[in-house]
């Protein structure tokens, strides 16, 4: 999830010449730190601390509070979006690479979820040109192996468009890291392949099966985002839910606006193995999204996601004031679920500093 480069823009001197060319990014975080951080502030060195994150992560601060309506409190996070940036900026676990990775974490899965089916692989490699066309029969679906929300579904033959596929995957390999913007630094480690993986569907016709997102936290599955009908031409069904399938009143709120979650889907007959099998593959960390398919009896691996929606999505109460951003009472909520690694100020301070002083955002 990234945004187009911003366009600089002048501050002028005293004297009404330009003093210099400061990102729009940079103006807003200076606009806003001191209302944010230092009224009221408890510790200077709080305020200090989270102006100077600010300053250094500004894309990612700036999209923040834009989209959420608040500014972000990286010293103490309370909310699920807040505690998200600070996984993005402090949290550097082993195993978020893997996690990332679309081919390699199908084995950390196996060997935690064994009853899990997995999508058939029917083709991988770093070079779109080798992608063998005349031998794949349709539908299947092309995606990087490093990249999030990047996805070419092919229906059939007809409408197998070799060169636009070729060109998109050439530009899959050329971009910069997925998430670099935003911070997500585990998707720089992951190898650049490009992968052709079966495409799940209903019998008989090319709709995607149920998608059961489950959060958990600390090896407890607290909700399920559930999701029908991604891929095809109808209506969606959409829905956020309890672990017990009591439907939760909201909805969520994206860059791009409302998304409502309609709910009212019938409780699924293998609700229990679903939640089972989800909680055994984040059981070694704070929080992980397991995403899995529900295909007649059978449960499907779909992904592992480390960094929901960037942590720039969230959920809100029905009815509620959403103009210009929804007020954050279910995203803290959420958020205390999630209990961050521990880090001594001190520690804190210094992965901040090691931040602030690195190259790029």
């Amino acid at each position: 999830m990234t945004e187009p480069a911003e366009a600089d823009v002048a501050a002028p001197s005293r004297d009404g010449t330009r003093l210099r060319l400061l990102p729009t990014s940079i103006l807003f975080v200076l606009a806003n730190a001191p209302r944010a951080y230092w009224r009221g502030a408890d510790r200077f060195s709080d305020a200090l601390f989270n102006t100077l994150i600010a300053l250094r992560w500004k894309r990612n601060t700036r999209t923040f509070a834009r989209n959420l309506g608040y500014m972000p409190n990286f010293s103490a996070p309370r909310s699920f979006s807040e505690k998200m940036q600070w996984r993005k900026l402090f949290d550097r676990n082993c195993l978020f690479p893997l996690l990332c990775d679309k081919l390699a974490v199908r084995d950390y899965v196996r060997a935690r979820a064994p009853d899990l089916v997995f999508p058939k692989i029917y083709w991988s490699g770093g070079n779109p040109e080798a992608v063998p066309f005349d031998d794949l029969q349709p539908p299947f679906v092309i995606k990087p192996s490093n990249r999030s929300g990047k996805i070419i579904l092919v229906r059939e033959k007809s409408g197998l468009d070799r060169k636009a596929i070729v060109r998109a995957a050439r530009k899959w390999r050329r971009s910069r890291s997925h998430g670099r913007r935003l911070g997500e630094w585990a998707y720089s480690r992951v190898p650049n392949r490009i992968l052709v993986e079966e495409f799940l569907s209903t019998k008989g016709a090319l709709v995607s099966p149920a998608d059961f997102k489950i959060f958990v936290f600390h090896g407890t599955a607290e909700f399920v985002y559930f999701s029908q009908g991604r891929h095809s031409d109808g209506g969606r069904l959409r829905g956020l839910y309890t672990r017990d399938w009591q439907q939760i009143p909201v909805d969520k709120w994206r860059r791009k606006g409302l998304v409502t979650l309609q709910g009212g889907v019938p409780r699924p007959g293998r609700l229990a193995d679903l939640i089972a099998a989800a909680e055994a593959i984040a059981a070694d960390l704070d929080h992980l999204r397991v995403d899995l398919y529900l295909l007649g009896d059978k449960i499907y691996f779909s992904e592992t996601t480390i960094y929901h929606y960037s942590g720039i999505a969230t959920y809100f109460s029905k009815n509620a004031n959403t103009d210009p951003a929804p007020p954050r009472s279910v995203d803290d909520e959420l958020g205390a679920f999630w209990t961050l690694p521990s880090l001594s100020r001190r520690e804190q301070w210094k992965r901040g500093l090691l931040g602030f002083l690195s190259s790029g955002e």
